[in-house]
């Protein structure tokens, strides 16, 4: 029977000469453990050992355009990809990468020429008779969004770099209770050097995605929201753990912005994209919340990591010039929690609602 086969098979070794077989497992580990998870991260394509960065260039540009479009116009207006019916609009998945089958040129509002460009620009490829995202061929409809309006705005935020993908230890396995990440094996595969590699490469890449939003003549996409430029600034100014993995990073005395599965910011991490983010879209400096900013002390951020990391959002939105020694801001913020404590003594006591 078929199980017997199988097994017969793989015993002759015949899925290690097999080119189909290796080029379907490859597009497996697209979707599998903690290297190849599928990222949302506006990343090209990258190969190591055979093994590709699951990251989909021209999925995350094409969406963003596609959300983009129909938050602002109140549907997606890519010509010619698109059919716009009266309450409606319907799409072949691979149109919004080229217009038409494998072989056709590109219409207006497409991003490539064919298949095999938008491949090359990091999407998944056809695997036998398995479609990629770039030739699939699935049928979508989105309903129309009614409350559309051009005047909205709309942000992407730029996200961290990930040391998993720099210098993991070995593959990660994640309990699935906490979270938590425990290494084995050899070490794990590094598509970036470093953390400003990586960083480096996001940047250009969400450009890259928002440039592409207004081509098609729509409102576009108001700004870029630095929060992996952030990160890296609070590494550099030595303010924030560079190697998560290394041997002193739990006693360093740094702050660490990831989780110890290298992907997920930490309590800090979130803190720092949360002030980058509040900066961004009002336009208010992240430094004015002060030593004694309650969501800081709720997170269980002590009064000097709020006002460093304040700082160091404060300094990437531009706010200031530089980013003060660590240890003058450590004075300021218990000196500030000082004059707190001696206002919130000073208040009239009010009673305690019963129960409380």
């Amino acid at each position: 029977d078929d199980e017997l086969l199988f097994r017969e098979a793989l015993a002759l070794g015949i899925d290690r000469r097999d080119e189909v077989v290796r080029q379907r497992l490859l597009l497996n580990m697209r979707f599998l453990g903690a290297t190849a998870e599928q990222s949302d991260e506006a990343l090209g394509p990258q190969t190591v050992n055979g093994v590709p960065l699951a990251s989909n260039f021209p999925s995350i540009r094409a969406y963003v355009d596609l959300i983009e479009d129909w938050v602002h116009t109140g549907r997606p207006v890519q010509a010619g990809v698109m059919t716009n019916n009266t309450n409606n609009t319907t799409y072949r998945e691979r149109n919004m990468y080229y217009l038409g089958g494998t072989t056709a040129a590109g219409g207006a509002g497409a991003q490539f020429a064919n298949e095999a460009a938008c491949v090359a620009a990091g999407g998944t490829p056809t695997v036998g008779s398995d479609s990629g995202s770039c030739a699939n061929n699935a049928l979508r409809t989105i309903p129309n969004n009614t409350k559309s309006s051009a005047a909205t705005q709309i942000y992407l935020q730029q996200t961290w770099a990930r040391p998993n993908l720099i210098n993991p230890p070995g593959t990660a396995t994640i309990d699935p209770a906490t979270g938590d990440a425990t290494y084995s094996g050899p070490p794990g595969l590094s598509y970036f050097s470093s953390l400003e590699a990586m960083t480096a490469e996001m940047t250009a890449g969400v450009m890259s995605v928002a440039d592409f939003a207004d081509d098609d003549g729509t409102a576009g996409i108001a700004g870029i929201i630095p929060v992996g430029q952030a990160f890296l600034t609070a590494v550099q100014a030595g303010l924030a753990t560079r190697n998560m993995y290394g041997i002193d990073a739990l006693t360093d005395e740094l702050m660490d912005l990831w989780f110890n599965d290298g992907t997920h910011a930490s309590v800090a991490g979130s803190y720092l994209s949360a002030l980058t983010n509040f900066g961004s879209i009002t336009g208010r400096d992240p430094a004015m919340f002060g030593a004694g900013e309650i969501a800081a002390r709720e997170l269980g951020l002590s009064a000097r990591e709020a006002v460093l990391l304040q700082a160091v959002a404060s300094y990437q939105l531009g706010f200031r010039n530089s980013i003060p020694e660590p240890g003058s801001l450590a004075l300021a913020a218990l000196a500030l929690l000082g004059v707190a404590g001696l206002k919130r003594r000073a208040a009239p006591a009010t009673a305690r609602p019963a129960g409380a």
